[in-house]
């Protein structure tokens, strides 16, 4: 895109919801009306069937082939469709600009939310250049096609945004999250039969009464079955990787009275306190909608608002698209404001060595550094969220990977038997590598004057750690994961078990810091580099 000139955004989906509005067609309308005034140019919009376009998509902007769009030129796709279509042409786009899913498509979130990689709340998956926008994110459930988006995410430095539509307090949900007081979620949207639109074995699914329950169990299973019913819950299994869509519990009701809303319910609880009681949380969210429609009235305003905040600037792969909703809606002004959260630096693959070893000329004020605390034993996780300074996985992500490292052993190699984490080097190489980066080993005999900082996006330590029961120390050892990286021209230790980064200065601080550690003889050190620099070999200075 040229500096100064609009935004172009394709539509993808023109509805088949008209009862008497869609997704689609709310969006198109606003674009046209709108658009210019907020730098915004409509470039086209597509519907499986064109003939619903007829009469009111101008005949110039109407896309009769999908595979044409890289004709058009578009910053930003958004999709308002069925999730078959991020199924069938998500990668396609990607190719071409950045991605916003719609929370029409929930079976796609699932990348973002436990396995993956780049990401952060909006949902971001991918490297930032143009801007792409999923309406769908039940689409990102399944993991071929959470695999196969992430992939041409990082290939062609596309981003994908997933709208929060119906989810009220998803940042709150995350934070609580990154701070491990999230122990249980539970998301129950209820409304009348004529409003769902079901599949499989739901598809045949009739209400026995008043109010019957049609499914409760994890969002991953009721993702494909609900396609279009199911975003807000997908939405909520993003905001808590943690739990993921396996942990997530969705809940579909068909209530007979409920003929022009539809209600979402959300319920979290934290671990127990000290005193045995639960931090908990319960929201109650009334969505006016039509008769029958798949979307209630205030999703589609709030949608049209995460397209506002998804061309904002985006810094990563996968990012929740902020959606502020108007006043009306009970919204506050920091609400309006808030800037999608990516969830992958764009930067991390294509610069780790821009400037890393130069500190800035001037620092106003402190730079901003991701640090995650130590939970259970998950110090790997926290130590590659730390080096690609992101919440890019979770235990989730990590058990999945024992799984693909080992697929026949009735007890995991590369993790604890407990199930609490302690996870081996494999799991930390196969996940860099997932994100096309390396993880290579440093030979300790060489001088430290050896290593080329400047080509490292960062170090990941494996050092002996002590165990104490209390004020007792354990004849027992024990291994931890550490991280190290720069950060505004300055490296600082990420240890999980601080209580804030700590500062190591410039070059010169880095390598005595690792020297101190391998002079332990226990200590091994890890350089997280591109897949080109490792294969070039030039993290090492053989001069």
């Amino acid at each position: 895109m040229v500096p100064g000139s609009p935004q172009r955004v394709g539509v993808v989906g023109y509805g088949r919801l008209a009862l008497p509005f869609s997704a689609g067609q709310s969006l198109v309308s606003r674009l046209l009306a709108q658009g210019s005034e907020l730098g915004l140019e409509l470039v086209f919009v597509w519907n499986r069937d064109p003939g619903r376009m007829a009469g009111s998509v101008p005949p110039a902007l109407q896309l009769r082939d999908l595979t044409a769009l890289e004709e058009r030129h578009p910053d930003l796709v958004v999709e308002v469709a069925h999730p078959n279509i991020i199924h069938e042409s998500g990668v396609q786009i990607l190719r071409h600009a950045n991605l916003l899913v719609s929370l029409l498509t929930p079976q796609l979130i699932l990348f973002c939310v436990g396995c993956i990689l780049p990401y952060r709340s909006d949902l971001c998956l991918g490297l930032p250049s143009l801007p792409s926008k999923v309406g769908s994110p039940s689409a990102l459930a399944d993991q071929t096609t959470e695999q196969r988006l992430m992939e041409a995410s990082n290939h062609w430095g596309h981003t994908v945004f997933v709208a929060r539509g119906a989810l009220w307090g998803s940042e709150d949900i995350r934070r609580l999250d990154e701070a491990g007081g999230l122990q249980s979620l539970r998301v129950t949207m209820a409304t009348h039969p004529d409003g769902f639109r079901l599949e499989g074995s739901l598809a045949a699914a009739h209400s026995s009464g008043p109010r019957t329950v049609l499914y409760e169990g994890p969002v991953r299973g009721l993702c494909p079955l609900a396609p279009r019913n199911s975003n807000t819950m997908a939405a909520a299994a993003l905001a808590a990787p943690s739990l993921g869509f396996d942990g997530v519990i969705g809940v579909l009701v068909a209530d007979l009275s409920l003929t022009d809303m539809h209600v979402v319910d959300v319920e979290l609880n934290g671990p127990p306190g000290p005193t045995g009681r639960r931090f908990n949380v319960h929201t109650h969210r009334e969505n006016p909608a039509q008769p029958g429609a798949v979307t209630g009235s205030a999703t589609v305003t709030a949608f049209w608002h995460s397209l506002l905040g998804a061309v904002r600037p985006s810094k990563g792969p996968l990012a929740f698209a902020a959606a502020s909703s108007p006043p009306d809606l009970g919204s506050t002004s920091a609400d309006k404001s808030s800037p999608p959260l990516p969830l992958l630096s764009p930067r991390l693959l294509s610069g780790a060595e821009e400037g890393m070893s130069q500190a800035p000329e001037a620092r106003p004020s402190p730079p901003s550094v991701y640090h995650e605390r130590q939970r259970l034993e998950l110090c790997a996780v926290h130590a590659l969220n730390n080096v690609l300074q992101q919440r890019l996985f979770s235990q989730e992500a990590a058990d999945e990977i024992c799984k693909r490292l080992a697929p026949d052993s009735r007890l995991n190699p590369h993790r604890s038997l407990l199930g609490t984490g302690n996870y081996d080097v494999n799991v930390i190489m196969a996940a860099l590598q997932g994100l096309g980066l390396a993880a290579v080993w440093w030979d300790r005999r060489r001088p430290l004057c050896q290593l080329a900082l400047p080509k490292v996006l960062g170090l990941i330590l494996n050092l002996p750690s002590p165990v104490s029961l209390g004020l007792l120390s354990l004849p027992l050892r024990r291994r931890h994961w550490v991280a190290l990286r720069q950060v505004n021209g300055i490296y600082y230790n990420l240890d999980s078990k601080l209580r804030a980064p700590e500062a190591l200065g410039d070059e010169d601080g880095v390598r005595a810091f690792l020297a101190a550690a391998l002079a332990q003889g226990l200590c091994e050190v890890l350089l997280v580099v591109t897949k080109e620099v490792e294969e070039a070999g030039c993290w090492l200075h053989t001069s």
